[in-house]
């Protein structure tokens, strides 16, 4: 997944369950604006759009739980009002982002969609938690990666602090063309296998 969002707003992802499916990955995910969780969104990974499911407000369950036919009529007319706002809220945000470059001749520039965001939402979500377990790690080894390296998100792990001599160790086994994740992150930078 690769994140073509430049302005979450004040949208995110929390309670994200990434899984491998027919077609590449999925996820499970609540969405939340500010500290609302506003729906529950889904990828199944097998071709078809994210399933976003609102969930603003109380769901009416049964009829003898209101004291009319009418009341209860309002109490699901309610819920799905306030549904739809949440709805168009996210819809306004998305109206406010800037539109995909296309990579084909003669096609203009790609709209960002509800689904496309949440799916952007999730790769923040999961690069930023990978984010946070290198900055962890880093505090008892060394990170690294050689600049050569086929897969662009491998990285080696030298069990010692990062100082001189995990330095000496890294460029004697591995020469010089290396980034070392260590001062990549007291930099406040993000590393090169964390960049989409």
């Amino acid at each position: 997944m690769s994140m073509n969002t430049s302005n979450f707003g004040e949208y995110l992802v929390k309670n994200v369950k990434s899984f491998q499916g027919r077609e590449g990955y999925g996820y499970n995910a609540n969405l939340y604006r500010g500290k609302k969780k506003v729906a529950f969104c889904k990828d199944m990974a097998n071709g078809g759009d994210v399933d976003i499911d609102w969930i603003v407000g109380k769901i009416p369950k049964n009829e003898s739980d209101y004291p009319s036919e009418e009341k209860y009529k309002q109490a699901w007319a309610e819920y799905h009002q306030a549904n739809k706002e949440e709805r168009d809220l996210l819809e306004a945000h998305l109206a406010t982002l800037d539109h995909v470059p296309s990579n084909y001749e003669g096609l203009s520039d790609l709209e960002i969609d509800a689904g496309w965001f949440v799916t952007d939402c999730v790769s923040k979500y999961e690069a930023d938690r990978d984010l946070r377990k290198m900055k962890k790690e880093c505090l008892t080894k060394t990170l690294f990666r050689k600049n050569d390296t086929p897969n662009k998100g491998a990285y080696r792990i030298l069990k010692s602090p990062c100082n001189e001599r995990a330095r000496a160790i890294i460029l004697r086994d591995f020469g010089e063309d290396v980034e070392i994740f260590n001062d990549v992150i007291a930099n406040n930078e993000i590393p090169s296998v964390l960049r989409a």
